[in-house]
């Protein structure tokens, strides 16, 4: 497949920017009526984790349902300054933003970029708005800083890492070891605290009850095996979007919006394809949606 506009220079750059900000704000408006229309709570993890980490820097553990790596406080601590909707809005604005730099780094265009903003997985975004867009400025940032930003939500992307070359691992590698020393000192014990709150919030819970995971969805063996292939394909080729795919075979949870960085890159690659996705989940959206807005 061809892919669809490139970014030639500033003008069509500023244009993305301004796409991804209308839509955005666009989506935050419709998440807000939606709402209002249907009954459905929106935003719960903003409300209750996102814009509270602020008052938990010292430890997130106890008070908070955070089965993140400890250092996402400190990136989450501006988000508290807002109020927790104009919060919501301002991290949509960033994600949108960035998703638009990330197409752009990996030469897609202003139709991918719409093609991706305007697809199910966005408004499923705009409902629930994660960390997500933390794990694009992962893949945004230099390849040795990426590790902290993708280990937030290692499910989405740390497939990122099998497009590296060797040089790029070592340096990678011993970034996190850093950051992970520093943080054992600042934060004593967390990984027994962040893998119990993944058996209690990710896998077991709320979280198990939206767990549509590759690995979950195929027989293991067959998605493994897929997984295995693409991971393959992509050290040799050095494929950072293989390198993606090829991770989410075997990781055992995710959901909608955390396909969304995912996403994103495989409409630069196959946007026809990834056109067809998106209208088959716009269609099984509709007999989701529609109900609720007849009540």
């Amino acid at each position: 497949m061809t892919r669809i506009g490139r970014f030639p220079g500033r003008t069509r750059l500023l244009a993305a920017v301004l796409l991804a900000i209308g839509l955005a704000v666009a989506w935050w408006v419709v998440a807000l009526r939606f709402e209002a229309a249907t009954g459905v709570v929106i935003w719960a993890d903003q409300r209750y984790t996102f814009t509270q980490a602020r008052d938990h820097l010292a430890d997130p553990y106890p008070d908070l349902a955070f089965p993140y790596v400890p250092w996402t406080v400190v990136l989450l601590a501006p988000v508290g300054l807002l109020p927790y909707q104009w919060s919501v809005l301002a991290q949509l604005v960033v994600y949108f933003v960035l998703l638009a730099a990330l197409v752009r780094k990996f030469g897609g265009g202003l139709g991918t970029l719409l093609l991706v903003l305007l697809s199910p997985l966005a408004f499923d975004t705009a409902l629930e708005p994660n960390l997500e867009w933390l794990v694009v400025l992962g893949l945004l940032v230099p390849r040795a800083w990426s590790g902290p930003l993708l280990l937030v939500k290692p499910q989405v992307a740390l497939g990122y890492g099998l497009s590296f070359r060797r040089q790029e691992v070592v340096a990678a590698v011993v970034v996190m070891l850093a950051v992970t020393a520093v943080s054992l000192v600042v934060w004593p014990g967390w990984p027994s605290h962040m893998l119990a709150d993944i058996q209690v919030n990710t896998l077991g819970g709320w979280g198990s009850r939206i767990n549509i995971a590759l690995s979950e969805l195929l027989p293991r063996p067959l998605s493994w095996a897929i997984g295995l292939w693409l991971a393959w394909r992509a050290v040799r080729r050095q494929d950072a979007i293989l390198g993606v795919l090829a991770w989410l075979f075997f990781v055992p949870y995710a959901t909608i919006y955390g396909y969304m960085p995912a996403y994103a890159l495989l409409a630069v690659r196959w946007p026809g394809w990834v056109l067809v996705i998106s209208l088959t989940l716009w269609a099984l959206y509709a007999g989701w949606v529609l109900p609720f807005l007849a009540g």
